[in-house]
C-alpha cells in the first residue's frame, strides 16, 4: 500500500511540475512601445512647453488712490482686461534632436493624398543609416508634396483628420524618389 501511495505521489508531483513548465512557454507577451507616437508626443510636448514659456502681455488695471477729503465722490470700478491665452500651434517641418546632420546622404519622398479628406497629417520618425541620428518630420499634405529626407529607417504615422490614423514603415537608402500613397484604407509605399 505504501509503495502504491509513493508511486501516486511521485506521478502527481511530476504532472504538476510539468504543468508549471508549460505555462512558461506560453507567457503573456510584453507590449512593445509605439516609437512613432512617442516621438510625435515628445515633439508636440516640446512645442507646447515653448509656447507656454513665452511671455504674454498682461494689462495691470490702474488704481484710484483716494485723496483725503471730507467726502469721497463715487468711483467707477474698473474691470481687468482679459489676457490672451496661448493655444498650441501645430508643428510642421523637421527636427533632429541628436545633432548635426551635415554631409549625410538624402533622397526624395513624394506623398500623395488620395483620401476623401481635404488634407492629411504625415509624421515620420527615424534613425539615419549612417551615424544613427534621430530625425523627425511632420507635414500637412493637401494633394501631394515632395520632400527631401535623410537616408534612414522610418516609422510612419498618418492622421486622416476626423477619420482614422494609419501606420507603416519604410527605409530610404538611395537618392531616388520613394512614393507614399495614402488612401482611406491604408498606406502604399513604393520605392526604388
Amino acid at each position: 500500500m505504501k509503495k502504491r501511495f509513493a508511486i501516486i505521489v511521485i506521478i502527481a508531483s511530476l504532472a504538476l511540475s510539468s504543468c508549471s513548465a508549460v505555462s512558461g512557454i506560453f507567457a503573456t507577451p510584453t507590449p512593445t512601445p509605439d516609437i512613432a507616437a512617442t516621438a510625435l508626443a515628445a515633439a508636440e510636448l516640446a512645442v507646447a512647453q515653448t509656447l507656454t514659456a513665452m511671455p504674454t502681455n498682461t494689462m495691470v488695471p490702474p488704481t484710484n488712490t483716494p485723496e483725503p477729503t471730507a467726502t469721497l465722490p463715487p468711483t467707477n470700478t474698473l474691470e481687468p482686461t482679459p489676457t490672451s491665452t496661448s493655444t498650441m500651434i501645430p508643428w510642421f517641418g523637421f527636427i533632429s534632436p541628436t545633432g548635426n546632420l551635415d554631409k549625410l546622404p538624402q533622397g526624395f519622398l513624394r506623398i500623395e493624398n488620395e483620401t476623401s479628406a481635404d488634407h492629411i497629417i504625415v509624421a515620420i520618425t527615424g534613425t539615419t543609416l549612417k551615424r544613427n541620428q534621430e530625425v523627425w518630420y511632420r507635414w500637412s499634405v493637401s494633394s501631394y508634396d515632395v520632400q527631401t529626407i535623410y537616408w534612414a529607417s522610418y516609422n510612419v504615422v498618418v492622421e486622416i483628420p476626423g477619420k482614422t490614423v494609419l501606420y507603416s514603415s519604410f527605409t530610404q537608402a538611395n537618392k531616388d524618389k520613394t512614393t507614399m500613397t495614402v488612401t482611406d484604407s491604408g498606406i502604399r509605399i513604393v520605392g526604388p
